[in-house]
């Protein structure tokens, strides 16, 4: 009969660590998408707003107001594009220290299922021998049997003879 893994409920605990480690990691990695798609969004207006100052720019009649407002968009969605590739940064660093974590997080769980398959493995060979034992004590209790029968017969027998 096999005793349970010693270290089961350690082994448990570490996968439930991994487990959640890996879903904290979906999430910082989802929301690293989202920020890039707003960063990319950012650089598409201000890609729209410097062809749009270009058209005004290339007008016979120069509106330095309207210049000025679109100059001042841009300077605001430049800003906005260097905070978000700034929060980025912060994300990535997020994701690369969360991969450390996901994979010391595996590590441990792997290391405990090795010492569970040892310790298995142990517990068959402990098996093995122990039939191996039984079997053998079998067979010299037969043995021993078998030669007090043979005694017995023949002292029956000379007995028998004797008479």
């Amino acid at each position: 009969m096999r005793k349970p893994f010693s270290l089961q409920s350690v082994l448990d605990y570490r996968t439930s660590i991994l487990e959640m480690r890996e879903l904290e990691l979906a999430e910082i990695l989802r929301e690293l998408q989202l920020q890039a798609q707003r960063l990319a969004a950012m650089q598409e207006t201000r890609a729209r707003v410097q062809s749009e100052m270009r058209h005004i720019q290339e007008a016979r009649r120069l509106d330095v107001g309207k210049l000025r407002w679109w100059q001042e968009r841009q300077d605001v969605l430049h800003n906005q594009i260097l905070a978000q590739q700034s929060r980025l940064g912060e994300i990535e660093e997020q994701v690369t220290a969360k991969r450390r974590e996901v994979l010391s997080a595996h590590q441990d769980e792997e290391a405990l299922i090795k010492l569970r398959e040892q310790e298995e493995l142990a517990q068959r060979e402990h098996e093995k021998q122990r039939e191996l034992h039984e079997a053998d004590e079998i067979g010299t209790t037969r043995y021993f049997r078998r030669q007090k029968e043979l005694l017995q017969a023949e002292s029956l027998k000379g007995m028998t003879d004797g008479m």
